[in-house]
């Protein structure tokens, strides 16, 4: 949405941050992606199971309280 002011002549300078910006979350979806479909080919989804329910517990009891 502030794509054209940060490229119009009035802008202030920010088109360099917001391509560096853009080139560092592109990257790194990429490789959380690419971690993701390997690990979920080779490994099942036991540990987060426990997470969640240990999260779970953890919540419960903290607004118990």
């Amino acid at each position: 949405m502030k794509l054209p002011s940060l490229l119009g002549s009035a802008g202030d300078g920010g088109a360099g941050q917001a391509l560096v910006g853009a080139i560092a979350a592109a990257i790194t979806t990429w490789a959380a992606v690419r971690f993701l479909l390997r690990y979920f080919e080779t490994n099942r989804l036991s540990p987060f199971g426990v997470y969640c329910i240990a999260a779970g517990i953890f919540c419960l009891i903290v607004f118990t309280i």
